[in-house]
This record gives C-alpha cells, sequence and structure tokens, in this order.
C-alpha cells in the first residue's frame, strides 16, 4: 500500500515544548554514559598510524592562521607530496597541535566529544525516520525511547572504541558525524513543503556531505542510502519528481568529483593497485565474506577479549577454501535478497541490514586495503540495533506488559545492566589502549599469527632498553603473516639492525639492514646502513649511501648537516664548514635542525683548531636552545684545546644548577639525535664523570 506523503507532518515535532524536555534528558544520559566509558583515554598514549599522520607530519603543525597555513594543512598527506587528502580531519588535527601541541589530552578529549556529537545526531536521525509516512503511527514517547537507546547500544559497543580511542581515527568519527548531519538536514527538507525552506535545508545537507567526503571516502555511499530512505520509508519510487532528480544528480556529481580527487585522479589504479599486498583482488573480495560475518558477530558479542587491533585472519583462496567462504557468502546473499523482499513489512529491519553491507562496499570489497580493522563499523553499525530498540521499546510499553509491571521491570532492568555492561567492557577495552605496550602485548596475545604486533611490541621494547626482547619478537615476526610481506620484512630487519648497532655489532647491523633493502628498498634502511657505516668508521661505503639520499632530497638540511659531519671526518674541513654554512642558509632559525647545524658546525671548527670560531657559534645557541646543550658543546671546546682547568671551571658552575645525570643525559640524547661534539662523545661523557659534583641542590632557575 502507498502512504500518502500528506499525512507526513510538516512541523517539526523536536521543537515542541514536551519534546525539549526529551531531548535534553536524552542528550544528557548520552553525555554521561560516553564520558564515564571514556574516561579513562584521555592520557593514552600515541599509537601506529597517529605517527605520520599527527606527530611526524610538520604541514599539520599549525602555529599560525592565514591561508598558506591552512592550505599547507589541507595537502598534508604523509607519504604523497601536494595530494589533498582528508583536508576536514586534518584541519581538526592542525588546530589541536595550534592549542597543545603533542599533548594527547587535548586530542582525547576532542574525539570524545565528535563521538557524543555524533550519538546525538544519530538519536535525532532515528527520531525523523520514525515520523516518516510509513513509520508515523508511533506515539511520541515510544519515539523518544527508541531514538535514545539505539544510540546508547551503538555509542557504549566496545568495538567504537578503535575509532574513538585511536587518535587519528577521529577520520571515521567526523566522516560519520557530518554523514548524520547530511542524513537529518534531508530528511528536515523532505518534512517543509514551502520549496524555498526545503532548499536551505538541501543546500545544508550537501555541505555537511561534502565536509563528510573530507574527513573520509567512504561516506561517498550517502545517495545510495537516501535512495533506501525514500524506497523504504517515504514510498515514492511511484512518483519521482524534478527536485529528486536534480538532488540525485548533484548528489552523483559531488560523489564523482570527490572520487577523482580522493584518488590523486585514479580510481581505477586504487582499485587494482594490489603490487604490495600478499593477497589478490578475487582473494580479498573472498576473504571480506568471511570478515563481514565476524564483524556482526563483534557488535551483537563484543566481548573485551574478542577484540584487538590485529586479527588473525586465513585467507580465503576459493570459494570452498575455507569452506566457511562459501557459507558467508551464502548468508550475505541471502540476508540481502531477504532485506529487499521484506522492505514493506520490516522496513526498519531491512533498512538496518542494507545500510550495514552498502556502507561495508568501500572498505570492504574490492579496494587493496587492509583485510580487516573494527573501526571500520563505526559508521555501518549506526542502525543496526535500531531494530532491537524498537522491539523492547514495544514490548516495554506494550499492552502484556501493562498488566505485569513485575515482567515490565524485569526488561527494564535487563536492558539498563546491558548498557552497564556495555559501558564497562568499554571501559576494559580502553585500558588496553594505554600504551603502546599493552596495546601490542594484547595484539600479539590475540593474534599470533600475524607480523604487525610482533614488530611493533619489538619497536616498543627497544625503546624500555628490553633489546634481547625486541630482537627475538623481530626474528620471529618474519615467519608470520602479513598483509604487506615487503614492508614487514624490512621493519623487522631494521630492528634487528638497531638492536645489533646498539651494541656495537655493526658488521651484523650491516647485515641485517641489507637484507631489509633486498626485501623493500626504502630510504630509512639506508639512513641506517649510513649511520652504521660511519659508526664502523668505513667513511667511503657511509658517504656512498648519503649520497644516494641527497640525490632523492637534494634540499634536505638532516642530510646536509651529515654530509658535513663526514666530510669532516675524512679531514675535509673546508668543504664541511661550506656545507653547514649552506645548511644554515635554509634551515628554520628556531627549528632543532639549526640547533643541531650550529652545534656541529661549532664542533668542526673546533677540531680545525678555529676555537675562537667555534665559541661564537655555540654562543648563538644561548637564544635560541637550552644552556645546557651549547655549554657542554663549550667544555668540548676547551678539552680540544687542552685546557681541562677552563673545562672544570665551566662544569662546575654547570653544577651548580643541574646534577652530574642531568648533564650525561644531555650528552646522550645531543648523541643520539646525531649532534657533533668537539670532543668524542665518550670523552666528554668520561670527564663529566671524572669531575665531582659539589653535591650541592640544583635549584628551579634556568641559566
Amino acid at each position: 500500500m502507498n502512504i500518502s506523503e500528506d499525512a507526513y507532518p510538516t512541523k517539526f515535532t523536536g521543537f515542541t515544548t514536551q519534546s525539549i524536555w526529551w531531548h535534553l534528558h536524552s542528550f544528557g544520559i548520552l553525555f554521561l554514559f560516553i564520558v564515564i566509558s571514556y574516561s579513562n583515554t584521555l592520557s593514552t598514549d600515541w599509537h601506529l598510524d597517529d605517527f605520520p599522520n599527527i606527530i611526524e607530519n610538520e604541514k599539520l603543525h599549525l602555529t599560525s592562521f592565514n591561508l598558506d597555513s591552512i592550505n599547507q594543512v589541507f595537502f598534508a598527506h604523509p607519504r604523497e607530496e601536494g595530494r589533498l587528502f582528508r583536508p576536514v580531519a586534518y584541519l581538526s588535527f592542525a588546530l589541536n597541535w595550534y592549542l597543545g601541541a603533542d599533548n594527547v589530552f587535548g586530542y582525547h578529549l576532542v574525539n570524545i566529544l565528535f563521538h557524543w556529537g555524533t550519538a546525538v545526531l544519530l538519536y535525532l536521525v532515528v527520531l525523523q525516520l520514525l515520523e516518516t509516512p510509513v513509520l508515523q503511527k508511533r506515539s511520541i514517547s515510544t519515539k523518544h525511547q527508541a531514538a535514545l537507546l539505539t544510540a546508547l547500544l551503538w555509542a557504549m559497543n566496545p568495538v567504537q572504541t578503535q575509532a574513538v580511542t585511536y587518535i587519528v581515527q577521529r577520520m571515521a568519527v567526523l566522516a560519520t558525524l557530518f554523514f548524520l548531519a547530511a542524513f537529518l538536514c534531508y530528511l528536515m527538507g523532505r518534512r517543509d513543503r514551502p520549496r524555498m525552506k526545503q532548499f536551505y535545508w538541501f543546500l545544508a545537507g550537501l555541505v555537511c556531505f561534502v565536509l563528510s567526503l573530507g574527513s573520509k571516502e567512504n561516506v561517498i555511499t550517502l545517495p545510495a542510502v537516501l535512495v533506501l530512505v525514500e524506497g523504504f520509508f517515504f514510498q515514492s519510487f511511484s512518483k519521482i519528481k524534478k527536485q529528486h532528480i536534480l538532488l540525485g544528480a548533484g548528489l552523483l556529481f559531488i560523489c564523482g568529483v570527490a572520487a577523482y580527487l580522493l584518488t590523486n585522479g585514479n580510481p581505477l589504479g586504487s582499485i587494482f593497485n594490489y603490487e604490495h599486498r600478499s593477497f589478490t583482488l578475487w582473494q580479498r573480495v573472498l576473504t571480506e565474506s568471511r570478515i563481514m560475518v565476524f564483524y556482526l558477530s563483534l557488535l551483537f558479542f563484543p566481548a573485551p577479549f574478542r577484540l584487538s587491533l590485529d586479527h588473525d585472519v586465513i585467507l580465503s583462496t576459493s570459494l570452498f577454501q575455507p569452506l566457511t567462504t562459501i557459507f558467508s557468502i551464502t548468508f550475505l546473499v541471502v540476508l540481502t535478497l531477504w532485506a529487499l523482499w521484506k522492505h514493506k513489512t520490516w522496513p526498519i529491519t531491512s533498512f538496518a541490514i542494507l545500510f550495514f553491507l552498502l556502507n561495508h562496499v568501500i572498505e570492504s570489497s574490492v579496494f587493496p586495503l587492509e583485510l580487516i580493522f573494527e573501526h571500520r563499523n563505526y559508521l555501518p553499525s549506526l542502525f543496526l540495533f535500531l531494530p532491537i530498540a524498537v522491539l523492547l521499546v514495544d514490548a516495554y510499553n506494550g499492552e502484556r506488559l501493562q498488566t505485569a509491571p513485575v515482567l515490565r521491570h524485569t526488561l527494564a532492568g535487563a536492558v539498563l545492566l546491558t548498557l552497564c555492561a556495555l559501558s564497562v567492557a568499554t571501559y576494559t577495552r580502553n585500558n588496553v589502549w594505554r600504551t603502546e605496550q599493552s596495546l601490542w602485548e594484547d595484539g600479539v596475545a590475540k593474534a599470533p599469527g600475524q607480523s604487525r604486533p610482533y614488530i611493533n611490541l619489538a619497536v616498543t621494547y627497544q625503546k624500555l632498553g628490553r633489546n634481547d626482547e625486541a630482537f627475538e619478537l623481530s626474528r620471529q615476526s618474519l615467519s608470520k603473516n602479513s598483509p604487506t610481506p615487503t614492508k614487514d620484512r624490512m621493519r623487522a630487519y631494521n630492528n634487528m639492525g638497531n638492536i645489533a648497532a646498539g651494541k656495537g655489532n655493526y658488521k651484523e647491523a650491516i647485515g641485517y639492514y641489507q637484507q631489509a633493502l633486498q626485501a623493500n628498498e626504502n630510504e630509512s634502511s639506508h639512513y641506517y646502513l649510513y649511520k652504521t657505516l660511519l659508526a664502523d668508521r668505513q667513511f667511503d661505503a657511509a658517504k656512498k649511501e648519503l649520497e644516494g639520499l641527497m640525490q632523492k632530497n637534494p634540499n634536505d638540511g638532516h642530510l646536509m648537516t651529515n654530509m658535513g659531519v663526514v666530510l669532516a671526518l675524512e679531514g675535509q674541513y673546508p668543504q664541511a664548514i661550506a656545507m653547514l654554512h649552506a645548511t644554515l642558509d635554509t634551515a628554520d632559525k628556531k627549528s632543532f635542525a639549526h640547533i643541531r647545524t650550529v652545534a656541529t658546525l661549532g664542533s668542526i671548527l673546533s677540531r680545525n683548531g678555529d676555537y675562537q670560531g667555534a665559541e661564537q657559534q655555540f654562543k648563538t645557541l644561548f637564544s635560541i636552545s637550552e644552556p645546557r646543550l651549547p655549554l657542554l658543546c663549550v667544555i668540548g671546546n676547551h678539552l680540544r684545546q687542552n685546557n681541562r682547568e677552563a673545562a672544570k671551571a665551566q662544569l662546575k658552575e654547570l653544577y651548580k644548577h643541574f646534577r652530574s645525570e642531568d648533564l650525561l643525559s644531555t650528552v646522550t640524547s645531543a648523541a643520539s639525535q646525531e649532534i657533533l661534539f668537539p670532543v668524542d662523545t665518550q670523552e666528554l661523557i668520561d670527564f663529566i664523570r671524572s669531575t665531582s659534583d659539589p653535591g650541592q641542590t640544583p635549584d628551579d632557575r634556568k641559566l
């Protein structure tokens, strides 16, 4: 039966006195549940893709508001120079950086607020869906109850922690927030009869859709979702109007432009580029059928012990290998056909199913992405709990339970208990995200067949000084599965090389770096190889590696400074000094790169016998650097002149403000950052240790 749109209410009931209380009440409940469940994430560490996208992405480090700075943020792709990349999400990260640099608190706070905003919009969208012609017979109170319960079941699901707690996945959160805003604007526009009001609503929806696309590409499914809404909730396919065609054409045009821009003008290449994957397009499609079923199981049984950043996934190589592949495909096909068949009699359930499947099309089909990530369910799962919420609310308000208060209270208690259990599970899962160590130890335990947890845990252990364990984990990772095998083998060999080099086993380290380059040609391994060859005093080989890197990055000041060091160690002081002066002309005067270059230039001048010129360089550091480093360089300059008394006098002055441990830490830290001193690092360390600390309690003043 076709329901007349004339019966569709044109007044937004959300602005009535009765509804305002419901809205404030619902927003408050959502806020309370979300804040409690995510309260333990505000100091959670940076993880994985946070580093290349935010911490190491200098173009994102906004320090002033002007068009050039903001434009640079829009094109701050971490790997491809000059490519437009998720500008809305990147701008939000840049604003976070402007306000708090790399302090994680602000990033997590914003993520939580965005998650709450998304839950609020889901609540409002569900309210509007329940007001559509097919569903409008429900009473106002039950609509609000169903909308609130839907939003709570979705927002409190522990699966969402990967999108909310993993800072960089704000991309998924923001995209979903603007997706729902566009969806809501469309529904509001469908309610207003005056064409001008409709125009404003639809225009606002288009703006939100563009903002959504600017956060993450998978929201490109919105036009198809609106087609489902028209067919399922408005039953308007039989009377398509001109404005429907115009709106659809506009949405498709935006989708086309977005697809072109976001794939860097090569949409087909984005589909067929499986060169660096361990699976083919066909194998990915087959495997994703099983992963989709697994996603559904996770969403309906989201126990923390089932959640992980990595999952062991057996690759499907045919319809029957493994056998669960054909069963999964059959299940998904039957589910889709049932939803289409029952869309008139079961519109809510049918829409929830098709919405879930449709919004997995981008990330769970032909595109050469990694096989599985839990955050990919953030958008698709939006309406998955709507049928359950409606069923529970109907039962609670139904005639049968009205006469059985005990059962009615039992049902309400069970729902509340479920929400509390979800909140506890979310809080528990968030504890795993607290540190790199806890996250990757969890990953190794839950995905023992995947290489990435082993490699990343090895890096974490190496930072903690647990080098033997780190080496063993890297070695074990070589026999594990990986979606990017050449890259992961390269990372493992680099880890092993770094550990060997740290122990002074330079020949062994060189062998590992060469194996890393055989696995995957990359600049990191070449750079590590250069550093190790230099430490092993193989100057010619080190210089050759460095020259290769400089050919690819001719304006890299860090590499130019390194070349100056190599030239100086070879005794070519004039060439080294000229190289460093050229580097100073291009460096930002307040950057660490500039500080390093000045310190290195002064040290090379000292090694070349120009002690006065060296001291002048060190003095320039006082205005741009914390005083310990330049004063230690001055001490090194005295030692280079064999003037130990002057060096001791300067060191005693330092002891008035700093402990010997502080000074030794500064020396080792500077050495790890490849800052050259006038004397060898070990000589400077031995001198500090041999000159007694007066034992005075250092005050907190800065020199």
